[in-house]
């Protein structure tokens, strides 16, 4: 098992399908509370069952995302140009190595290309559907806005008067490694991002934790965050991923 999140406690993670940027995804999440926050300290775990969210979407935009996906766009930094930093390739590609992490971009697919200063950018499309069994119905998919560059707008260091669509650069020790748009390239407008923010956040129920609970959740179907919790707080929240 792993920790649920490293990112800042003073923030609250979007409702979001686990890895649904990949190729490869698990089936099922599994959540374990080592330790449960007080009832005063926040670190509820909102949960949405998806299985109709694209319903609440206008058809124009579901139809389009059907026929071209999502592309996600990243750049990482070095980790020698960023010391510290909890987002670099060296992390995420589990090599020191450029000539490997090239190997596994071409695996992927990924167009990627090298900065200056290290950093190394990649982007590639994915559908933004998936059948939950085979042979049955498509279920929303995809990470089109928790991926977006705006999300990190109120992460610390960020600017929530930041436009949605305007590009935010990904200097060391700021927090906007990803970007997304349509698969073929248009960027989701504001009125996109927002609009399918507060459908997912209206569909939230919050988990509040006990020591020793465990909730386990089917991927497809079930998005999970994390709302924000106090810097002293004693929650711990194990993750394990599983399946296929």
């Amino acid at each position: 098992m792993l920790t649920a999140s490293s990112d800042p406690p003073c923030v609250s993670l979007e409702p979001h399908l686990e890895m649904a940027y990949n190729t490869q995804y698990p089936q099922k999440v599994f959540f374990f509370c080592r330790s449960a926050p007080l009832s005063d300290e926040g670190g509820e775990t909102p949960i949405v069952d998806m299985r109709d969210f694209h319903l609440a979407l206008p058809s124009a935009m579901v139809d389009k995302l059907k026929a071209v996906g999502v592309k996600y766009s990243r750049r990482l930094p070095s980790a020698a140009a960023a010391p510290g930093q909890i987002y670099t390739w060296q992390a995420l590609f589990f090599s020191e190595e450029q000539l490997e992490v090239e190997a596994r971009c071409e695996e992927l697919g990924y167009a990627f290309s090298w900065g200056e200063d290290g950093s190394l950018s990649w982007s590639y499309v994915r559908p933004a559907f998936v059948q939950h069994t085979p042979g049955g119905p498509e279920c929303w998919f995809n990470q089109a806005t928790c991926l977006h560059h705006s999300y990190y707008n109120e992460y610390p260091g960020g600017s929530v008067d930041q436009p949605v669509e305007e590009s935010i650069p990904i200097l060391p020790g700021n927090m906007q490694p990803h970007d997304t748009c349509y698969g073929d390239g248009t960027a989701f407008s504001c009125e996109d991002v927002q609009f399918m923010r507060a459908r997912l956040w209206e569909r939230a129920s919050a988990v509040t934790w006990s020591t020793g609970d465990m909730l386990v959740m089917d991927n497809t179907r079930v998005a999970h965050g994390r709302m924000s919790y106090t810097e002293t707080s004693q929650r711990s929240i194990l993750v394990s991923l599983a399946g296929h």
